[in-house]
């Protein structure tokens, strides 16, 4: 067998692997979504506990259906998470090595539970206080009604922001971890970086009051500080002793 067979053997092999990755995946997503259905109504109440009893509305016949739909699939999302991080792992830890397969291993563990705890902060502070302040504003002659479907469009989106807000160290680590940044020269910007930032979530944050522009800016500066500490930590961990993949 000539090397060119071998090379294309490989191919095919590791083309094989992660469609079985994928398939597992996509499995524990449609399982999360079915245990997610099954548990729809409490999810739902826990989901609309913000809301302190205001109603909400569907303004189309399809709407119920798409609105359960949509937190099925999230739902499921959330709990295949593990293991969808599991199978990201098992595909790329045999192309690294022993010391490359701890580091991504950890990134992997460390990032999962970023995101729970972005969730955890979304649902007892952001949200609440995002939709406390919403339901203060009123209009003269005008009563307000809140869509289901917007109201968990908002509650994502806020979820969305936050999950990258936390992922802010997993980022610079890996990228200081590559030697594509230096932590210092970062610290060095960080002014340029707070008023980036600053910028950026006043265009994103989905409501306009500083309380909610506050829990997003806070968080965010106090998060890249950190980042940069442990950025600076591996990236002189790197120079000192470089990494071999063997």
């Amino acid at each position: 067998m000539t090397r060119r067979s071998d090379a294309e053997l490989s191919v095919w092999e590791h083309l094989s692997e992660l469609r079985t990755y994928f398939f597992i995946a996509l499995a524990a997503l449609i399982a999360g979504a079915i245990v997610t259905h099954v548990y729809n109504a409490q999810i739902t109440a826990l989901l609309f506990a913000p809301l302190h009893g205001e109603s909400l509305v569907f303004l189309s016949p399809l709407d119920p259906l798409l609105f359960i739909f949509k937190i099925d699939l999230f739902g499921g999302l959330i709990l295949a998470l593990p293991i969808i991080f599991y199978c990201l792992f098992r595909f790329i830890a045999p192309a690294l090595g022993n010391r490359g397969s701890v580091f991504i291993g950890s990134f992997l563990v460390v990032s999962l539970l970023l995101v729970l705890a972005a969730s955890v902060y979304t649902y007892l502070l952001l949200l609440p206080i995002s939709i406390g302040f919403l339901l203060s504003l009123n209009v003269a002659g005008v009563e307000n009604f809140f869509t289901a479907d917007r109201y968990i469009d908002f509650a994502l989106m806020q979820l969305v922001l936050t999950v990258g807000i936390f992922q802010i160290p997993c980022i610079i680590v890996l990228l200081a971890f590559t030697k594509l940044l230096d932590p210092k020269k970062l610290a060095k910007n960080r002014g340029m970086a707070y008023i980036a930032a600053i910028v950026a979530l006043s265009v994103l944050t989905p409501t306009t009051d500083l309380y909610s522009l506050a829990l997003f800016l806070l968080p965010t500066l106090f998060i890249f500080e950190i980042s940069i500490l442990l950025g600076r930590a591996v990236y002189s961990l790197r120079n000192k002793s470089p990494m071999t993949y063997e």
